[in-house]
């Protein structure tokens, strides 16, 4: 009998001890109804989105004229040093313009060798010797005069045969004052003039030549410095994208640059509105969402001037510090400016925050308990917590809203 009643007060007692079991249970499972506000450190970081640039590119631009053809092209990402080939442009059109200067030059060598060594020195010994034998008429024709002279004294002759003797010598003294005046000019004048024209063509089948020979040297792209080969993209054929064989670009286009990967900067913008508050010497965090385990530490050390078109934003430029190998330009960049730091400051979860209109407020339980609604103003926040400059203190307790 006796075990039968205990029986019956047992199952009651258990029943009543696993109720408030459940019961503290569900109790410490609920999340508390206030908090408490205390002063923290607070940070203000703005995000920015940006892009991974090479800080002191190498950019190389086509530099034949008219539109040059790619036959060869090194790949995107390849390391290379100085003098390393890097791409090849068609040469046929340049090798068959040096065939054509070749033989120019060739002309304008042989004519002016002939000139120089041949013609002009052939030309002043004819002229000379024809010099020479019109002295020697003259000399004979002075003889015969002066014989002539002595007979027409004599009687022998008459002054008619003297006077042709005279004409005869004025004619020849004549003729060698012109020869000799023509020799003159011609070796002085007419011969180098010559000469001067001769060379000058010889001169700019040179300078053709020689321009034709430097631009298939450029046919041949080596690298200038070392670094990492990026090929960015160019406006080709109606769109948007990196070089390849096949490729027809025109002077100076940039087609591929050569970054040193251990010096990177990311470009990105800010509107009018961050001007005050995002200045150079700011630190700043970077994640890479091509590795989004590896934050990377930045600053910014330039604030452009001048909006950009046509968004009107103005560029801001960040230096990445220790970036490793395994970045590359052009990839994207989430970056993370801290535009001030507190050491201690009223900071509250957003979700302890509520709106009456556009005037934030909190709930307040005053130590009398009841509560009371409280405007507050707002300085800054994040994503999680929002900085109270004024309406709460240390010690405030906050009601759930």
């Amino acid at each position: 009998m006796r075990l039968r009643t205990l029986s019956f007060l047992l199952v009651p007692l258990l029943g009543l001890l696993v109720g408030g079991a459940l019961w503290l249970t569900r109790q410490t499972d609920e999340p508390s109804a206030r908090f408490q506000v205390q002063e923290q450190p607070f940070e203000k970081w703005t995000p920015l989105l940006g892009r991974l640039e090479a800080a002191n590119p190498i950019t190389l631009r086509a530099e034949l004229d008219g539109l040059s053809k790619l036959t060869w092209l090194i790949d995107e990402g390849t390391p290379v040093d100085a003098g390393d080939v890097v791409a090849r442009f068609d040469p046929s059109d340049l090798e068959e313009k040096r065939r054509t200067f070749s033989r120019d030059l060739e002309i304008a060598e042989a004519e002016t060798r002939s000139l120089t060594l041949a013609r002009h020195p052939l030309e002043l010994q004819r002229m000379q010797s024809e010099l020479r034998g019109l002295q020697s008429e003259l000399s004979e024709e002075v003889a015969l005069r002066d014989d002539t002279r002595e007979l027409v004294q004599e009687a022998l002759l008459t002054e008619k045969d003297l006077l042709l003797h005279e004409t005869r010598v004025d004619e020849l003294s004549a003729s060698i004052a012109a020869m000799e005046s023509q020799i003159q000019l011609t070796r002085d004048i007419l011969h180098p003039a010559i000469e001067q024209i001769a060379d000058a063509r010889l001169r700019a089948a040179k300078t053709a030549l020689d321009l034709v020979e430097d631009r298939l040297d450029k046919t041949t792209v080596t690298a200038p410095g070392s670094g990492t080969v990026h090929l960015p993209p160019i406006p080709l054929d109606g769109e948007r994208r990196a070089i390849r064989v096949g490729d027809g670009l025109y002077r100076n286009q940039v087609y591929m640059q050569i970054a040193n990967l251990t010096e990177l900067i990311i470009q990105t913008d800010i509107g009018e509105h961050l001007l005050s508050r995002i200045v150079p010497g700011l630190p700043a965090r970077i994640r890479i969402p091509a590795f989004p385990r590896s934050p990377f530490d930045a600053h910014i050390v330039r604030v452009g001037s001048q909006p950009a078109e046509p968004n009107r934003r103005y560029p801001v430029v960040l230096d990445v510090q220790d970036p490793g190998p395994a970045l590359r330009p052009g990839l994207t960049a989430e970056v993370e400016v801290l535009e001030y730091r507190l050491d201690s400051a009223i900071v509250i979860p957003r979700e302890w925050l509520d709106f009456q209109g556009t005037q934030p407020v909190v709930r307040i339980q005053l130590p009398s308990g009841k509560p009371e609604v409280r405007p507050v103003t707002l300085r800054d926040g994040d994503a999680r917590h929002v900085h109270v400059s004024e309406g709460l203190s240390a010690g405030d307790i906050l009601i759930q809203p």
